[in-house]
């Protein structure tokens, strides 16, 4: 007998069902979990810890008892271990947060999410989770580190393969960055050699033939022959300047010559003839910055990809583009006022140009961070160290 709503219906049903039941159960383990921490951490109250941090002057304002049981010691002993790469706390670990407080510019909130590790008098490992809150003056410096923790020892059983299966992890992804960089630098020197032979070897002989067809030109007496000799010339002409624009898309010449922000200039200059677009470059007066010839060429595909993606996609009334020097690092921001799309989604068909960025970004050892919403335009903000 056919089913009431047909087969593809009651699969459908089935699979919501499925979906939902998986959610409940993991609504469940979630609040289970949540109520045994938070038994825990009632009944255990010595493993709850907070402290206040005056970060100008380094020093602990208040701390709570539980900490110098914890670290097995006294005030004075955590004042002198306080930002010294030498503490109790593993440095790989205190130096990751203490480079992010650096860098906060309004106060913030901050859940470290993996335990910390540290080392009691001891030198006994202990691990520990941190809810940590960062406030600035009105100049944006960060002056006080608020933070409350627990001793999540007991229910973690982490040992050294852990440890070693992470700093493996850390090797391996070290590797994959240099190689990555190393195949990006391959590709951009075979660009440089095709580049090299299309302006040379294709571009003189085009040359050479505009010159016999102009001197063809000088001998012909036929009108028909000469119209048809100066469409010639035309075209051969088009194709002069479509080997140059291609041979500079390769690998463009004016960053040996000039330097990066020249070749900048350049392309935003080229940007603006082909697209009917308002666009703002800000490009920083001190112009003496230190790149690698590899990284000038990584910072110009950078740009050239964000333009094309524009050009192709964005339909853009307004584009704007800073270079901005940023404490020890180059700060580029890309923004377009144009339709924008929906960062979640995959297999976009912009998704190709945006990963080559990522790609050149991470080979350079910066940060990249790409928003975006329909209509609403999108904006690269990149960071990228200075060596």
């Amino acid at each position: 007998m056919e089913e009431p709503f047909g087969p593809k219906v009651n699969l459908v049903r089935v699979q919501s069902f499925s979906l939902l039941f998986r959610k409940m159960q993991q609504t469940k383990m979630k609040i289970q979990h949540q109520a045994a921490m938070i038994d825990f951490r009632a009944f255990n109250s010595n493993k709850f810890f907070w402290f206040s941090i005056d970060l100008k002057n380094r020093l602990f304002e208040d701390i709570s008892p539980s900490l110098f049981t914890l670290t097995g010691k006294d005030i004075n002993s955590l004042n002198e271990m306080l930002f010294n790469k030498n503490n109790n706390l593993i440095s790989d670990d205190i130096n990751l947060i203490l480079d992010f407080i650096k860098d906060c510019e309004e106060d913030t909130s901050i859940e470290i999410p993996y335990p910390i590790r540290v080392f009691t008098a001891k030198q006994e490992l202990r691990w520990v989770e941190l809810s940590l809150q960062v406030k600035v003056t009105e100049t944006r410096e960060p002056y006080k580190l608020i933070g409350m923790g627990w001793d999540v020892s007991s229910f973690l059983s982490f040992n050294e393969k852990l440890v070693t299966d992470l700093k493996k992890h850390k090797e391996e992804l070290s590797q994959s960055l240099y190689f990555n960089k190393e195949i990006l630098k391959a590709k951009e020197k075979e660009r440089r050699k095709i580049a090299f032979e299309i302006h040379d070897e294709l571009g003189q002989l085009l040359s050479a033939l505009k010159l016999e067809q102009t001197m063809l030109l000088q001998r012909v007496r036929t009108p028909s022959t000469k119209e048809s000799l100066k469409g010639m010339l035309a075209m051969t002409g088009e194709c002069i300047n479509t080997v140059r624009r291609l041979s500079s898309e390769l690998h463009p010449s004016i960053i040996d010559h000039l330097g990066l922000f020249p070749a900048v200039e350049w392309l935003v200059n080229n940007f603006t003839k082909r697209v009917n677009a308002n666009i703002k470059l800000t490009l920083p007066q001190q112009k003496s910055f230190t790149f690698s010839s590899t990284d000038k060429i990584f910072i110009f595909r950078v740009v050239q990809e964000a333009l094309n993606n524009i050009m192709k996609h964005a339909q853009a009334k307004n584009v704007s583009i800073s270079v901005l020097p940023f404490k020890q690092s180059l700060k580029l921001i890309i923004s377009d006022d144009g339709v924008g799309f929906d960062t979640t989604q995959k297999k976009k068909k912009h998704s190709l140009g945006l990963l080559g960025m990522r790609e050149r970004v991470n080979a350079m050892g910066g940060q990249i961070e790409i928003v975006s919403e329909p209509l609403k335009g999108t904006t690269i903000s990149c960071t990228i160290p200075l060596r």
